[in-house]
């Protein structure tokens, strides 16, 4: 059986299901947000058999017995929900330490491939190390600033002094959500903001196009997002669903480039994206291990989640084999 960890809602968790059961194979969806409230997590080990792993939903009825995943989808893991009886804020933040100790001790046991394996995934989210990597693998990266010192923000603004400069943060929520904004002269002059939580301030890159990059393994979908035709040319997710996007061809030194950014990062599955400039090159702005790739699917028939769904169900019967 295939694991998907994310929540019912997630639409590209139902469209890799599908697609999944289309080809005959199983897969479910893990929410953790049912953990500790609504199911229960048991692990058992005699010293002799190997361990015993397994989820109970008592109102549901329903056991998950973890022995039969042997492919896992790391997709949009939930946060636990406490019990609400937890009034006490340091009971709770125990009790929270201590569903992550489990839970991460369960992914430890089991017997899976990943698509990302957690700590790698954790790993590749951090956009210094993406940038650090993505300029040793080969690629072109903007100049970048990351800080929350006024005075370092100061400085690399002088530095690119007559040149444009963009800021973003580092993640964001549904609720809490900052899309890309371009420096204007008459916000350098009071930087003290930097010091309440660090900001990216970076080169702005002139496109012709953005390029979301979707890697699924070995295989490569690139879509053109013609963004300076939208109503927000600093960042296409501003206007995405009024934006064409057209199949494209990876340049080979690109291609090369990135693949040897995901061995590095160590992870399957990633969404890169980059800004192409009006002489061609590929500028790499960051990769999500867990990015949204359904817009693309369904503008350009690029197949994604037929090919996720493949990776998945082909990991799972590799490693269940062995156990027949």
């Amino acid at each position: 059986m295939i694991l998907i960890v994310s929540h019912p809602d997630d639409v590209h968790a139902r469209a890799v299901i599908a697609e999944i059961a289309g080809a005959g194979g199983s897969a479910r969806i893990l929410n953790l947000s049912d953990f500790p409230c609504r199911a229960h997590l048991t692990m058992t080990m005699d010293g002799v058999a190997d361990p015993a792993l397994s989820m109970r939903w008592p109102d549901d009825g329903e056991t998950l017995d973890f022995d039969a995943v042997g492919a896992v989808w790391w997709r949009r893991p939930q946060p636990f929900r406490l019990h609400p009886e937890l009034a006490d804020p340091g009971y709770g933040s125990f009790a929270a330490g201590e569903c992550g100790d489990a839970i991460a001790g369960l992914w430890h046991l089991l017997d899976a491939e990943w698509i990302n394996p957690p700590l790698w995934d954790e790993r590749a989210h951090r956009k210094p190390l993406q940038l650090k990597l993505a300029r040793e693998c080969g690629l072109t990266v903007p100049a970048t600033c990351m800080t929350s010192d006024p005075d370092a923000a100061a400085a690399f603004i002088a530095q690119h002094a007559g040149q444009a400069l963009i800021y973003k943060a580092f993640g964001g929520t549904e609720a809490d959500w900052r899309e890309t904004r371009l420096l204007r002269p008459e916000q350098t002059g009071d930087l003290s903001a930097f010091r309440f939580a660090p900001l990216i301030l970076q080169a702005f890159v002139p496109a012709r196009y953005d390029v979301r990059l979707t890697i699924v393994g070995e295989e490569l979908f690139a879509a053109a997002i013609h963004s300076q035709q939208s109503r927000y040319p600093l960042d296409f997710r501003m206007d995405v669903l009024n934006t064409a996007i057209t199949p494209i061809d990876v340049p080979e030194e690109v291609r090369t480039a990135m693949m040897a950014l995901m061995r590095t990062l160590r992870i399957v599955y990633g969404a890169a994206d980059f800004r192409v400039t009006d002489n061609d090159e590929w500028v790499f702005l960051e990769v999500n291990p867990a990015g949204q790739w359904l817009f693309v699917e369904d503008a350009t028939g690029q197949p994604i989640a037929r090919a996720l769904a493949h990776r998945l169900i082909e990991a799972d019967r590799t490693t269940q084999s062995p156990r027949a």
